[in-house]
This record gives C-alpha cells, structure tokens and sequence, in this order.
C-alpha cells in the first residue's frame, strides 16, 4: 500500500517500483501495490483528488522477467487516508487474492497516530478545490494562492505555504502567522487502519505487517491493530527513504515460502543495516531503531500501564517537579532529527524505569515481563545501544508512548488536541486506558 504525496516521494516511488520488478518470481507468491498519488486537472475549478491505482507483479512471457501490471479498478480516484474508500479496494483485493498468509507493507510518512503524512485537524476543512484561491473554514486569513500550469503537484504541507505567482513546483518560504496545512494527503490512522482490515470479515488476520513510515512502533499502534494483526515490524524513530530491503525479502519468500512469520520479520529487521550501507545511507543508520511485536499481546501492555498511570497520577501531588524532571532526561525518539516538528514519543519502559528511582510502588518486573511478551526482535543504530548503568535499561526497548513534557507543549500540539483532549476524536489506546488520565492530571500540575 503505496502513498505519494509530493514529487520527491514519487522518484522515490519509481525506485521501488524497479526494485519490485527486479525480484525473483513466483507464481505462488503474489505482490500486490495499491498506488495513490496526488493528480490535478487542467481545469483547476475541479477538486484536486488521488488517483489509486492497483497493479500485480506479473511475469513478462516476451522480456522473459517480472512487471507490474495495471489492473482495472472501480472507482480510482479518491483519497487513501479515507477508510471508507479504502477498505472497500483492501477487501477487493483481500477478496480476488486469497491466502494462507497475508503481509501488508504500507510505504509513506507517518506521524505516531496514522499513515500518510498529515495533520488530522485538516479534517475539519472542507474538501473543495485547495489551491483554487479560497479560504478555509471560516477564517480569511486562510489563504491559498492559486496553483498556477505546472506538471508537478505541489502538496502545503505542515512547515511551508506556497508563495509568490510563478511556478509552484520549487517556491516555497516559510510564512509566519500564516495557517498551513497538508493538502489531500489525509492521514489514515491507526484505528482506520485497522476498520480497514477487519472490513471484509471473511479474510483472516494480517500476518505481518510492515510499515515504513517514520515514528509508528507506539502503543498507540500496537494496540488499535491488537486484533486485526499478528506480527507488527515499525521504526521507533524517523526512517529514510532506503526503507527495507524489499528485494530480499520477496525474494525470501520464493526461495523459502515456509518460513515462520516471526522469522520473516526477523529477517526484515536484520538485512537493514547491511541494505542502508548498501545504498550509501549508512550515516542514517546510527539514528534507527525498529522493533518487531507482538500486537495482540497489547492488551496485556494496557493493563500495565493503566496500572503505572493511576500510580503516577496519584503521586503527583508530591512527586510531580521530580517525575517532570525524569521525563526531560527522556529521549524524544524522533525530535532531534526532525528540526522544527514536534514529536514527543518516548521509550516507555526507559521512561518509567527512569520515574521509578522516585516515585516508589511501581511494578518494574510485571512491565518487563509483558514486554518481553510483546517484543520479539529490535534493531538499533549505535547512538541508542547504551543501556544504564544503574539499571541495565536501554534508550530504546521496543514501542514509545506519546508523552509530552509540559502542558504549553501539549496545546500546541495538533495530536493532543485531536487524538487526547477530551471530546474530540481519541484513539482506540486513548479512550480505553487510563494514560490519557494521567496526562491530563500531569498537563494541569504544569499550568498551576
């Protein structure tokens, strides 16, 4: 399940098309890529849409060598971050390509909360033509120049807006005080992830999914796919474009269809690092971690941490300068690579180890225990594999968990607003657990 949301993720889209259609081929393995990609009409009073597209790795009888083939699909154009549409092809497909087992890559930016790269709050805007010179919502400040004739679709994104009236393609300065939203790329969450799999109930569970977008490996994620997915491989931090070995991997599976599950993710997290030297992104490297778990196990995660939060959320009162404290000496996974986005993921049980030398009463072994329940195999570049002195305990252990450092962090924050405040839309994680609780109980202490 592919995602091109700007010109420089279609290049890279292209690259893995050829590395598909460079694989070996088996008729007993079938791969399959959902593509959508931002497409504009010459004719700009129409809405600008995704064109999805399916195509099958088919063997080429006159090259003699794989391709892809386009396939017919009802309905192309649409939007990928809509689980209402995309359930719909997803069980088309689960439908038309039964099988023993089913592994699911999905391949864009992500954001923690979902798939697709985006804001959640552009939801809120109506979905009429974006670079058609109108405003949004109520608000006439608001404003999106007009796209002017070009070939390439240019995506106002979370950190730029367009500027100026000649072409769009490669004009962009950033804009204070100006509101700026991703255009058409909606994200896709991890609860309509997981709507979109249980959609077509006749089809089994996902037995692998592989996600190659940046900062998903959260409980958040773990545990809205619980039920709808057996084994989850995700990055902990950002992951560049070398992704995973796609090559190898499908390649893998024609020589040895029978492995076990757990041991094709494991294969998966191991040829990373030889494939980013590979490719010459092995500075990149130092800075990964990725973690292969055990999704349905994350009901057992829950408990545990319901159990630690209404700890820490009962101990505030005296304890929540030190547990403050704590959590800043806690690594944000993904900020320090990302200048200017806000990401406040950190390792939960480094996190919780670190709060636990103060605040006293918190079941260190019931959290280890589980976790290693739910961890299977981890992967991480050099700048993470120091683990404490004091308690063994790495940076990195094998999910992050949102967790902001201070209130003023939090409102600034669309993911709070959205996926935690209460009343607005919470995420599966959000609304059954008490972590949400505690961090709103921590956010209050901050404002006082």
């Amino acid at each position: 399940m592919v995602h091109a949301s700007a010109k420089q993720t279609r290049d890279h889209v292209n690259d893995l098309f050829g590395i598909l259609e460079s694989t070996r081929y088996s008729e007993h393995i079938k791969v399959i890529v959902l593509y959508g990609a931002l497409q504009h009409s010459a004719n700009y009073d129409v809405r600008v849409q995704i064109q999805v597209t399916l195509h099958e790795l088919i063997m080429d009888q006159i090259a003699n060598s794989p391709r892809l083939k386009e396939l017919p699909l009802k309905d192309g154009m649409g939007d990928m971050g809509d689980d209402k549409i995309l359930k719909k092809i997803f069980a088309k497909v689960r439908e038309d390509y039964p099988s023993e087992r089913f592994l699911l890559f999905t391949w864009d930016h992500g954001f923690g909360f979902g798939i697709f790269k985006a804001n959640p709050l552009e939801r809120r805007f109506p979905d009429t033509n974006p670079f058609g010179g109108r405003t949004f919502g109520n608000d006439s400040n608001r404003f999106v120049p007009a796209a002017q004739n070009t070939n390439d679709f240019v995506v106002i994104n979370n950190n730029y807006a367009l500027q100026g009236q000649g072409p769009v393609n490669r004009d962009f300065r950033q804009v204070r005080g100006v509101q700026k939203r991703n255009v058409k790329t909606s994200m896709l969450t991890n609860d309509e992830l997981r709507n979109t799999i249980k959609y077509y109930t006749a089809a089994p569970k996902v037995d692998l999914l592989v996600m190659m977008n940046c900062g998903m490996q959260m409980i958040e994620t773990g545990y809205a796919l619980h039920d709808v997915v057996e084994y989850l491989v995700a990055p902990e931090t950002c992951i560049f474009w070398a992704g995973y070995d796609y090559g190898k991997i499908i390649n893998k599976l024609c020589t040895s269809p029978d492995i076990d599950t757990d041991a094709l993710g494991v294969f998966v997290l191991d040829t990373i690092k030889p494939y980013y030297e590979k490719k010459g992104s092995g500075k990149y490297f130092k800075d990964l971690v990725v973690s292969l778990v055990k999704p349905p196990v994350s009901s057992k995660i829950k408990s545990v941490i319901d159990e630690i939060a209404k700890h820490l959320e009962d101990s505030l009162t005296d304890s929540f300068h030190q547990i403050k404290a704590l959590r800043k000496g806690c690594e944000d996974l993904t900020k320090k690579y990302v200048s200017g986005t806000p990401y406040y993921y950190v390792d939960f049980l480094n996190c919780i180890a670190s709060i636990s030398s103060q605040v006293k009463g918190i079941n260190m072994n019931k959290l280890e225990n589980v976790m290693k329940q739910y961890v299977i195999h981890m992967i991480s570049g050099e700048n993470h594999s120091k683990p404490s002195l004091h308690n063994g305990i790495g940076q990195v252990n094998g999910f992050t968990i949102y967790y902001p450092l201070t209130a003023q962090q939090a409102d600034e924050d669309f993911y709070y607003e959205w996926f935690y405040r209460a009343g607005n839309q919470e995420t599966l994680f959000a609304s059954d657990s008490s972590w949400k609780d505690f961090l709103h109980a921590y956010f209050e202490h901050d404002r006082k």
